[in-house]
């Protein structure tokens, strides 16, 4: 019979369950029977849709003030919503799932900057639970400014960014890579840091160009003293020993490891509390980032930026004064960039931590060296460190 019938219908489909044998003693059983795999084929054909794949999940109940018989206050859980009961929006919000950790940084964000800087001097001694609650900072996350976006940190990522992360690293024209070769190192000479064959040490200079790049070797032209310029080929590898971003080293847990002794979790709650705050002073010159457009416009404000993850970092130099209030004994990168004092070598180290987390958003490599500093009043050396 049901075959003569389903032919007459247009466009039908038959599908042949089972169920469990028929009880008549056990009505319910019956009804226990009728599972999905029944009901389902029979309110898709009747209604056209799936009921599995509209099924609406109510995260968050409507909650009602009521009293008790007694007169005491009471809250009504409505575990049934009608959906006609309710306007749209307080639909949609009851279908929203909350995410304790984008709420985390909400609540961050809704901070004072001197009430930041409490909640991390507070965590010096027991991380606040709201530092706790931040979600974690994976080095994935972290390299990707969408994440940036999607946790309501920023509103976009820099203009040309994707454009930016896949071009080449090395290319015809591009100045300033570094090489280390034969060059006037006296610091007060006209030809300072110029390649002059004359000097038998070799020093490393930033005044080049790429000219051209063949199979294993770079051309570079190197301002030279006297005229203006000399074609050197260089081996590739030292080049990239010189200009590839820096590979850290980390220990069993994950941790980045300096040769300072100091370590960085970015799961620390102190971490990821200074990681956040950084991010949200970056967002206004994040939004005028453009990849695409003046070279010296986005260098301007990639400088502009690295100038703010210095500035806040709570962290001073020895050479002022000892201040007795201060951290300066800890591998804890946290604590020196909350309330910290150090050297070179602690300087360097936590400034190279909060860089690190922002440099593949701001188009930075970082290069962790130790040698000279370039524009310092004195002659380069090149067997010992003068800075890190």
């Amino acid at each position: 019979m049901w075959k003569k019938n389903a032919n007459k219908l247009s466009k039908a489909t038959i599908e042949i369950v089972s169920c469990e044998k028929w009880n008549p003693e056990i009505p319910a059983g019956v009804y226990a029977s009728l599972k999905d795999i029944m009901t389902v084929p029979i309110v898709k054909f009747l209604t056209g849709k799936n009921p599995l794949l509209v099924q609406t999940e109510i995260t968050e109940a409507p909650i009602e003030k009521a009293t008790d018989t007694k007169g005491k206050e009471i809250d009504i859980v409505h575990n049934v919503v009608l959906y006609e009961d309710y306007s749209k929006e307080k639909i949609e919000k009851m279908k929203s799932k909350k995410n304790p950790e984008k709420e985390a940084i909400e609540e961050f964000k809704k901070l004072s900057l001197g009430s930041i800087n409490e909640l991390l001097l507070a965590s010096l001694t027991e991380p606040p639970s709201l530092l706790s609650r931040l979600p974690l900072m994976t080095e994935e996350n972290l390299k990707d400014p969408y994440w940036f976006v999607e946790m309501g940190i920023w509103k976009a990522i820099p203009k040309g960014w994707e454009e930016m992360n896949l071009s080449p690293r090395y290319f015809v024209g591009r100045r300033d890579v570094l090489v280390n070769t034969n060059v006037d190192n006296k610091y007060i000479s006209p030809n300072f840091l110029k390649y002059d064959p004359s000097f038998k040490e070799k020093y490393v200079t930033f005044k080049t160009r790429i000219a051209k790049i063949e199979k294993g070797f770079f051309g570079l032209e190197i301002e030279a003293a006297g005229k203006s310029s000399d074609l050197l080929m260089i081996d590739q590898n030292e080049i990239f020993y010189l200009n590839q971003p820096h590979q850290f080293a980390k220990d069993k847990n994950g941790w980045l490891m300096f040769e300072d002794g100091v370590k960085c979790n970015y799961n620390s709650p102190r971490v990821k509390g200074k990681l956040l705050e950084i991010a949200f002073k970056l967002a206004p010159l994040i939004e005028k980032i453009d990849f695409l457009g003046p070279v010296l416009n986005t260098l301007a404000i990639q400088n502009e930026c690295v100038q703010i993850i210095r500035n806040s970092l709570n962290i001073v130099s020895f050479q002022r004064e000892v201040d007795k209030t201060r951290i300066g004994r800890t591998d804890s990168v946290g604590k020196l960039a909350i309330k910290g004092q150090g050297q070179c070598h602690g300087l360097s180290t936590t400034m190279c931590s909060f860089l690190l987390p922002f440099s593949n958003v701001l188009g930075i490599d970082i290069k962790y060296r130790g040698g000279c500093t370039f524009g310092s009043p004195n002659d380069c050396i090149s067997h010992a460190e003068r800075h890190q």
